[in-house]
């Protein structure tokens, strides 16, 4: 053996199971194998057979000499039981890690993937009705977002649906060693959603660049990385499930063409068959969800991205803020004291300005957001600069138009106008809005939020899922 680095169990098994035509000089490090794994196969057997026939014709030992129905001394159960289940998971997740970029051509393709999506998206995308391409008149946004998260589903997928298949072996060796599934499920969510995060980020820094979406990178990050996570989650049950890596991949475009369908972009829910709907007649045109599409992760990751995008930048947010600010000293009324007041005065100037405000580049228009809500929690008045031509031919632009996509914006609205309608008799769902009603009481909650809650959980359903498989193939085959 040429190589100098120590070698684990796990080459070993490596070595044995790799057959012969793939050894030389660029496998296993140089390794060459002198006999087939039948011939190991068979020698173990006849050594085990031997040593059992030893143990008939041997006369018994002391320790089985004892009277027939007592039963012998339990062992103590081992001392620092979670020492052990960490490092039990710390081994699975390094292994989790190492799969992923031990074949060189497997870890350029995972690392360029997401770049390379994303170029090609946002070129493609950036598009301007008239003239030179701006992100407030883009008419791309909503399709921008929508492709994100479903090249976030994509590559969760992708990831994960043969990753169990290819442990099968090596879970089968060391069933022995441990309690169950719960270990390795979670080693695996936890290699595969780091992969994931980083394949998002990357996606999102070249996109949003390429767009000039600003502000919102966060949070898109993290929709992208939810989306991806659910993805996951999904492509290990079907792993632990099927017994081949072709029914495992047969399965992806099952999981996401569906999803795509129903995720309210490709077609609008009001214009999607009537029998979709419960009570067509009333909520196919007013902002209703289909059923089916009430189980689709990619609808929740859509709407929770579009909504982060229109609620969550620069702008919106301070705007929002000092909204907010005004409306709570106007429920005060009467009993508004001379500090409240004035508080409320410069909560109303500040929305004022903020509205009115311009500026040439991004970096200036998000400093002056910054300034004007250091004016309202100061109470210091500031001058800002009001829409008109430089001297040098550059203009001033609304602020608003650094940060706010006029169709996302109209998407919202339009949402709310539904959600608001007087003529609802109870609170109901209605796609893009910002808030969605509770089954259990008289409250809502926000999309964010709700969206948030339904991707983390179908992650959670799906991760206990397949340790629940794992630890009945265990039993099984034990």
């Amino acid at each position: 053996m040429a190589a100098k680095t120590p070698l684990g169990a796990d080459f070993v098994f490596d070595v044995l199971e790799t057959p012969v035509s793939a050894m030389g000089e660029g496998g296993h490090g140089g390794a060459v194998r002198r006999f087939p794994p039948t011939f190991w196969q068979e020698r173990f057997e006849s050594a085990s057979l031997l040593r059992s026939l030893q143990r008939e014709i041997s006369p018994p030992s002391r320790l089985g000499e004892g009277e027939r129905g007592v039963r012998l001394p339990v062992p103590p159960k081992p001392t620092r039981r979670f020492r052990a289940a960490a490092l039990v998971f710390a081994t699975h997740f390094q292994r989790s890690l190492y799969s992923k970029f031990r074949n060189r051509g497997t870890a350029y393709s995972t690392l360029l993937e997401a770049p390379v999506l994303a170029a090609v998206i946002a070129i493609t995308l950036r598009s301007s009705p008239t003239g030179s391409y701006e992100f407030s008149t883009a008419l791309h946004i909503p399709a921008y977002l929508f492709l994100s998260v479903t090249v976030a589903m994509f590559l969760g997928l992708t990831n994960s649906a043969t990753e169990i298949l290819r442990d099968r072996a090596v879970l089968r060796r060391e069933r022995n060693c441990q309690p169950g599934g719960v270990s390795y499920v979670c080693a695996k969510f936890l290699a595969l959603g780091i992969l994931a995060a980083v394949q998002c980020f990357t996606y999102l820094v070249i996109g949003n660049h390429f767009l000039d979406i600003e502000g919102v990178l966060f949070y898109h990050w993290i929709w992208m990385t939810l989306t991806a996570l659910s993805g996951t989650g999904m492509a290990l049950v079907v792993s632990s499930c099927v017994s081949t890596e072709r029914a495992a991949l047969t399965a992806v475009p099952l999981l996401l063409v569906p999803q795509m369908l129903l995720a309210g972009a490709l077609v609008p829910y009001k214009e999607m068959n009537r029998g979709l709907f419960i009570n067509a007649s009333q909520v196919r045109e007013r902002g209703g969800v289909p059923v089916p599409a009430q189980f689709m992760p990619l609808r929740y990751a859509f709407e929770g991205m579009i909504v982060a995008q229109a609620t969550r930048n620069p702008f919106e947010l301070q705007r929002i803020r000092l909204q907010g600010k005004i409306e709570r000293a106007r429920d005060l009324g009467a009993k508004m004291k001379p500090v409240d007041i004035e508080r409320f005065e410069m909560a109303k100037e500040g929305l004022r300005r903020l509205v009115a405000s311009g500026a040439r580049t991004e970096p200036e228009a998000r400093a002056l957001v910054n300034r004007i809500g250091q004016m309202v929690g100061s109470g210091t008045p500031i001058e800002v600069a009001t829409m008109k031509v430089w001297p040098d031919g550059g203009g001033v632009k609304p602020t608003y138009s650094f940060f706010v996509n006029e169709r996302i914006e109209l998407l919202v609205r339009e949402a709310e106008t539904f959600r608001n309608d007087y003529r609802n008799k109870s609170s109901r769902h209605v796609f893009l809005a910002l808030k969605k009603p509770m089954m259990v009481r008289e409250d809502s909650l926000e999309t964010m939020k709700y969206c948030g809650w339904f991707l983390l959980g179908l992650s959670l359903i799906c991760g206990v899922i397949t340790a629940v498989v794992i630890g009945w193939q265990h039993r099984r085959v034990s």
